[in-house]
């Protein structure tokens, strides 16, 4: 699952290309705008979130409430400054060995 605030049509393919890159599925994932509720990503039982914030901490999985989270940039970060894709994609392949994909 993937959480994020402000995820527009750009944000949105910019993650479905990163899922691609990871070899996920549409339905091996979903987009979720950041939930008033932690317990509405609770719900959804989702292995492990990986969570966009504006200052990450990254490179450490968290435990919030239960669930295994991943802090990584945002979309809108990438978009606008590339040469954080790859601390992103590094993220992303903690969470592929996680997901032993």
């Amino acid at each position: 699952m993937w959480v994020g605030e402000n995820l527009g049509a750009s944000e949105q393919e910019l993650i479905h290309k990163m899922a691609q890159a990871m070899k996920l599925q549409k339905q091996d994932y979903q987009i979720m705008e950041t939930p008033h509720q932690w317990s509405e990503v609770q719900a959804q039982e989702a292995s492990l979130v990986i969570q966009f914030k504006q200052s990450p901490q990254r490179e450490k999985f968290y435990d919030v409430e239960g669930v295994v989270v991943l802090y990584t940039h945002t979309p809108q970060q990438l978009l606008q400054n590339p040469e954080l894709k790859k601390q992103t994609w590094s993220d992303l392949k903690m969470a592929m060995r996680k997901l032993n994909v």
